[in-house]
């Protein structure tokens, strides 16, 4: 076996956060960063969906956009 292959224990003996439970470590990033509060975070300028079809918006463009 040459030394270049991958062992099971290669991630555990080089990182230590390998070996860190998860929650362990979100803990550990909390402290340091904060606490974000959510997990999925959405674009401030992202507009709620309309409803509106593609017809819709064809129709009332702006003639500025033709």
């Amino acid at each position: 076996m040459s030394s270049d292959a991958p062992t099971d224990d290669a991630g555990a003996a080089g990182d230590p956060a390998a070996a860190e439970p998860e929650w362990r470590r979100r803990r550990r990033l909390d402290a340091i960063f904060g606490d974000s509060g959510a997990e999925v975070v959405s674009d401030p300028g992202e507009a709620a969906h309309t409803g509106y079809d593609r017809d819709w918006y064809e129709r009332n463009r702006p003639p500025h956009h033709e």
